[in-house]
């Protein structure tokens, strides 16, 4: 019962942290306590004011306000505004009460504005806050070089503070040199802290490290310190060329191979031109003394807008302009002016050394399986031949295989010759195919042999006589494929004979020998 008085007693004070009662003294609680004394204090007086142990009127009130307590102090937000509110207060009081004797006070200074201030010694190791910038500190004893303390008694306690920042930072300086080894002493001019602020007070600090932990002080470099930074500015300067030159020389490389590349291009672009006025060359495809032919413009079907995302493309191979290489579209940049990001295919011969010896006969292969490698820009149509039918297998891996109905060029083993093919020869002799079959993996594909058409440079019919019209190739024999030929087969109307089968072929994609109107196999 004189527990819940007391409490109720404290309640009806208000302290001078605003309108509310001092919840610290109704706890009670040391000011500014640890949140754990402050909730082993409320269990304690919660167990004897609970109105079901404690019948008396007056405990239900004080366990109300008890209760009240502990929410504004466990609270981080509410207890921190409350806790800065009463030391606002505590200080005020302690400034303002000049009623008393002599009060006995002690000098400290704050670790954040480092100006020196004066307070009660009852204070010593509580944490205040800074008049100056409201800022809290440990209020820590600041003693003079001979270990007197720097305390004044005054008729009430009155704040004094040291508003010369320069004069204090001086001291801190004096201070580090005293720690180092440098035994100067210097004269403490002590004076009176009422006097105007264009009146600096020096005063010397020996215990500045312990009160100013996180400031940081400025000192002057060594002899040997100056050397060792003028060898770092020194070593970095010349990293920082090697830096530029490795940069200048990466630039350059990179220019010379866009150059070569250019170059091929050119050369390539070149060559398709050339094959391309061969064809065209003479005015018709036709000899003399044949009806009029209808023929079937094959470079429409590569111009700027038949390019699209994702789609294969056959290219002009830079030896002898025939389409053996295979590129895949990324993205098409633009159609007016040209320009599109593409990526090679390279083959995969997974160490087949029949394939790698044949390429290293001059051979390129142009069926299997392709992945895709170094991408490039491309800003011409002049280096595709056609869209290549095919078929993905894994992410940038694609099957490029003879499909049922397509002409491709094969290589000539009878007219290439053993010996040539030993020796590397860049001879190449074709036969004109086209499959019966698509390919497969267990069995091949079966295909027939094309003959020129009399009278004609880009028609031709299937051979019909000989034990070669009709030949199957082995899985093995992939090799032997040189190119595809974009073809077309004639329709009944078109064709010269309705019982047999003519397709018209893209010159483009014709060695210059297969031009002439007397050629035969």
């Amino acid at each position: 019962m004189i527990t819940a008085f007391k409490i109720l007693r404290v309640g009806g004070k208000r302290s001078g942290a605003g309108d509310s009662p001092d919840w610290y003294k109704i706890l009670q609680v040391e000011p500014f306590s640890h949140i754990n004394s402050i909730k082993k204090q409320y269990k304690k007086l919660a167990l004897v004011l609970h109105p079901d142990k404690n019948p008396f009127v007056a405990s239900e009130e004080a366990f109300k306000l008890i209760g009240e307590a502990f929410r504004c102090l466990s609270d981080k937000i509410r207890r921190k505004e409350y806790d800065l509110k009463l030391r606002i207060a505590m200080q005020s009081a302690a400034a303002g009460d000049g009623g008393g004797g002599a009060t006995e006070t002690f000098w400290t200074a704050c670790s954040t504005c480092r100006l020196l201030h004066q307070f009660e010694r009852k204070y010593i190791g509580q944490n205040l806050m800074c008049p100056s910038c409201k800022k809290s500190f440990l209020a820590l004893e600041v003693e003079n070089q001979n270990n007197e303390v720097l305390a004044s008694k005054e008729s009430g306690s009155r704040v004094g503070r040291l508003r010369n920042v320069r004069s204090v930072r001086k001291m801190m300086s004096s201070d580090v040199e005293t720690t180092a080894g440098k035994s100067k002493n210097a004269d403490l001019n002590t004076e009176n802290v009422r006097k105007p602020r264009t009146v600096g007070s020096k005063r010397k600090m020996s215990s500045v490290n312990e009160v100013l932990e996180r400031s940081k002080v400025r000192r002057e470099m060594t002899l040997a310190e100056m050397q060792m930074e003028a060898k770092r500015k020194a070593q970095e300067e010349k990293k920082k060329e090697k830096l530029k030159e490795e940069q200048e020389k990466e630039k350059k490389k990179r220019n010379e191979v866009k150059e070569k590349e250019k170059e091929k291009e050119k050369e390539v672009q070149d060559k398709v031109k050339e094959s391309r006025s061969r064809t065209k060359s003479g005015g018709n495809l036709r000899g003399e003394g044949v009806e009029e032919f209808g023929f079937y413009d094959f470079d429409k079907d590569r111009v700027e807008r038949s390019f699209k995302k994702g789609q294969v493309w056959a290219i002009y191979d830079d030896d002898d302009g025939m389409p053996r290489h295979y590129g895949l579209i990324d993205e098409v940049v633009s159609v007016n002016p040209f320009q599109m990001k593409m990526s090679w295919l390279d083959l995969q011969d997974n160490g087949d050394e029949g394939l790698i010896f044949w390429e290293k006969l001059g051979f390129h292969v142009s069926c299997g399986r392709f992945k895709v490698a170094k991408k490039t820009l491309i800003n011409s149509v002049n280096f595709f031949s056609h869209v290549v039918d095919c078929e993905r297998a894994a992410r940038e891996v694609y099957r490029i295989y003879p499909k049922k109905g397509s002409v491709w060029a094969l290589y000539n083993q009878e007219a290439l010759g053993t010996e040539e093919r030993n020796s590397g020869s860049n001879k190449r002799c074709y036969d004109i195919v086209v499959f019966l079959t698509s390919y497969s993996e267990m069995y091949g594909l079966s295909m027939a042999y094309l003959e020129k058409v009399e009278g004609f440079k880009t028609v031709f019919k299937r051979q019909e006589i000989g034990c070669r019209a009709i030949r199957w190739l082995e899985k093995d024999d992939i090799r032997m494929f040189s190119h595809q030929i974009p073809a077309r087969k004639l329709c009944e109307e078109e064709s010269l004979d309705p019982s047999k089968d003519y397709w018209e072929l893209d010159p483009a994609s014709l060695p210059s020998d297969l031009l002439t109107i007397g050629w035969q196999r």
